[in-house]
């Protein structure tokens, strides 16, 4: 079992429905964090640039908001010595 991360912006106070929505990626227990290939990110770095971005949230695929804090300890905490984080080019069936 796993879950699933989103970055969502441009959320309605009302509908609480986001206007861009994109999948950062996987966390699934005893495995590194997986994340997904987005065009605006190439490595560790540029995700965590585009997260911190004041108008981006982050949420579980169970609608839950992750603080971004919480978020990045999640992940940082999946890898050890000199393992990065890395950025996977699998893409989901919406994309072929």
């Amino acid at each position: 079992m796993g879950t699933n991360y989103y970055a969502k912006l441009g959320i309605c106070v009302n509908c609480k429905k986001a206007t861009e929505e994109y999948h950062i990626g996987k966390n699934s227990g005893g495995w590194v964090f997986l994340f997904r290939k987005q065009p605006f990110w190439k490595n560790y770095k540029e995700v965590k640039a585009f997260l911190n971005k004041k108008e981006v949230s982050i949420w579980d695929e169970y609608g839950k908001k992750t603080p971004k804090k919480v978020f990045f300890e999640l992940v940082d905490g999946t890898y050890a010595g000199d393992i990065l984080p890395r950025i996977n080019s699998w893409a989901s069936r919406s994309d072929t």
